[in-house]
């Protein structure tokens, strides 16, 4: 029996709005065929549960599932990610069971590494930032 792909997008993304979207150009049917829909469902099943599946399921909902799958699959290179990083450096850093000097060179190996994008590195500087001026 195949999947309803249509019902388990809305479900996952709370985005019952393009899931059931009715078509703009006046043709009888959905905005959003299964297929497409298949490829955002099975894109989502296959994230880890965590800051990632939230962006991509924020931009499917923002943008509907067929932009928001491809502008979801860049969250590595988002300023998001940088302070994702940042903030599961600062739990490492702050773990009694890890030696902070290795944490603190892996993550300068990290950002100083030429494949992070510029987005990325500011999105780690803003979380530093937001770090220092709350204490």
């Amino acid at each position: 029996m195949a999947e309803n792909y249509r019902d388990l997008y809305a479900q996952m993304t709370g985005d019952a709005f393009n899931a059931y979207r009715p078509r703009e150009d006046g043709v009888e049917g959905h905005m959003y065929g299964e297929e497409t829909l298949k490829r955002a469902v099975e894109r989502l099943q296959s994230i880890p549960a965590g800051p990632q599946e939230t962006y991509m399921m924020s931009k499917m909902t923002n943008m509907g599932p067929k932009k928001g799958l491809f502008a979801g699959s860049m969250y590595d290179l988002t300023p998001e990610a940088g302070e994702d990083y940042f903030r599961n450096q600062l739990d490492d850093f702050r773990d009694p069971d890890k030696n902070n000097l290795d944490v603190g060179m892996d993550t300068l190996k990290t950002l100083l590494h030429s494949g992070v994008s510029p987005a990325t590195k500011m999105g780690f500087a803003r979380g530093l930032f937001r770090y220092l001026s709350e204490r």
